[in-house]
C-alpha cells in the first residue's frame, strides 16, 4: 500500500461502495476528514466509526471540511453536479461508475476542464491483480493476438437490497449501466476498441422494469477481436469469470479467489500464474492506492473520465440495438443517448 501523506479525503454517499472506499482509505493510512450522506444519522454513525466530521449535504462539506480529495459514491444522477462542485472547490475526485446516468451528462462531466486536478473513475476491475498480469502478458506479446473475450458478472441485486439501482431517475438504466459498463471497459483495457454492439436484455428496458439480464456481443474491426459479455442481476450465486482466447493461448481469470491460468497451443495442461491478492475486493484497495498515489504525485490515473464516456457510448448503442433489433455502431464519438429515446 502507498499512503499519501498530503491527501485529506472526504467520502460522499455512505452505502456499500462508500464503506468500501472508507475502509480502503483507512487501510492505506490516508486521513479521512469528512463523510457525507443525505441521512444525517448515517453520516453521524460513519463519522464516529472513521473519526471524521459528519455532513448531510455536499455544499456544507466543501465549505466546512479541509479536504483536498473526495470519493463520490452516490447514485449516477448526482455525479455531474457533485463532480463539478468538487472540482470548482479545488478537490481531486474519485468518482464511482457509471460516470453518469445519461451519455449527455457523462460527456458534460468529461468536458469539465480542470487540468490541475486529478480525476479518476472507479473502473476497479482494471486493478484486479489477474487482470493486471494478463494485460502485461498481452502487451509483452506472450500470448499472441486476442481473438475472443468472454466475461460474466452475475450477482444478486434484488430491489429490496439496493433500491436506488432500480430507480431509473437515479440510475439511468439497469444491468447495462450498473454491471455491463465494467465488462465493456475490460474489453477496451485488454483487447481493443469496440466498434459495433448487438444486445439482448431481459426484460426489455422500460421505465417500469429496467433490464436485469444482459447479453452483449462486441466487435472491433471486421474480422478482428470480439467479445460475449453477460450480466445477471438476480443470480442465484455470485459468479465473476473471464476467458480470453488468443492466437496462441487460452487464459482464464477468476475473482473468488483471484486466479489466473494459461494453456498455450500444444500444451497438455494449464499453468497457474502466482497471484498475491487475497480476495476479489483487493481490486478496490489497489484502485484506492492508485488514486492516492496519483493525488500525491500529481500524475494522471489509469482510469479516466474519457473511459467512462466510452462505456456510456457503448451502453447507449446497446439500448439502441435492443430497440432496433440490429447491431449498432458504437465507435468513439457515438452520439446515441438512451435518455432521449
Amino acid at each position: 500500500m502507498m499512503p499519501a501523506s498530503d491527501v485529506r479525503v472526504a467520502v460522499v454517499g455512505l452505502g456499500q461502495m462508500g464503506r468500501y472506499h472508507l475502509e480502503a482509505y483507512r487501510a492505506a493510512a490516508a486521513r479521512v476528514v469528512a463523510v457525507c450522506d443525505a441521512d444525517p444519522d448515517r453520516a453521524a454513525a460513519f463519522a464516529t466509526e472513521f473519526g471524521a466530521a459528519p455532513f448531510s449535504n455536499l455544499d456544507d462539506l466543501l465549505s466546512g471540511a479541509k479536504a483536498n480529495a473526495i470519493s463520490i459514491c452516490t447514485p449516477p444522477n448526482l455525479h455531474l453536479p457533485m463532480v463539478r462542485a468538487a472540482l470548482q472547490a479545488g478537490l481531486d475526485v474519485l468518482c464511482e461508475k457509471p460516470l453518469a446516468s445519461t451519455l449527455r451528462d457523462g460527456q458534460a462531466v468529461a468536458n469539465l476542464v480542470f487540468p490541475e486536478r486529478i480525476v479518476m473513475l472507479c473502473f476497479f476491475h482494471r486493478f484486479h491483480e489477474p487482470i493486471v498480469r494478463l494485460r502485461e502478458m498481452l502487451l509483452g506479446g506472450e500470448l499472441g493476438q486476442p481473438l475472443l473475450l468472454r466475461n460474466r458478472f452475475a450477482l444478486d441485486m434484488r430491489t429490496d437490497r439496493r433500491p436506488w439501482v432500480w430507480d431509473p431517475s437515479q440510475s439511468g438504466g439497469g444491468a447495462v449501466l450498473n454491471t455491463s459498463v465494467h465488462s465493456i471497459d475490460l474489453f477496451r483495457f485488454l483487447v481493443d476498441e469496440p466498434l459495433r454492439v448487438g444486445a439482448r436484455m431481459r426484460p426489455n428496458p422500460t421505465e417500469a422494469a429496467l433490464e436485469r439480464d444482459v447479453l452483449l456481443v462486441l466487435e472491433a474491426e471486421r474480422g478482428g477481436p470480439s467479445a460475449v459479455l453477460e450480466a445477471a442481476s438476480y443470480a442465484v450465486r455470485r459468479e465473476y469469470s473471464l476467458t480470453l482466447e488468443t492466437e496462441g493461448a487460452m487464459v482464464e481469470v477468476g475473482w473468488n479467489p483471484p486466479s489466473l491460468r494459461v494453456i498455450r497451443r500444444g500444451d497438455d495442461s494449464w499453468k497457474t500464474v502466482d497471484i498475491v491478492a487475497p480476495s476479489s475486493l483487493s481490486r478496490i484497495q489497489a484502485g484506492i492506492d492508485h488514486f492516492l498515489a496519483c493525488a500525491d504525485s500529481r500524475t494522471q490515473p489509469r482510469a479516466r473520465l474519457a473511459d467512462g464516456v466510452r462505456a456510456l457510448e457503448v451502453a447507449a448503442a446497446a439500448y439502441a440495438s435492443v430497440a432496433e433489433d440490429r447491431f449498432v455502431e458504437c465507435g468513439p464519438g457515438a452520439t446515441l443517448d438512451w435518455a432521449a429515446q
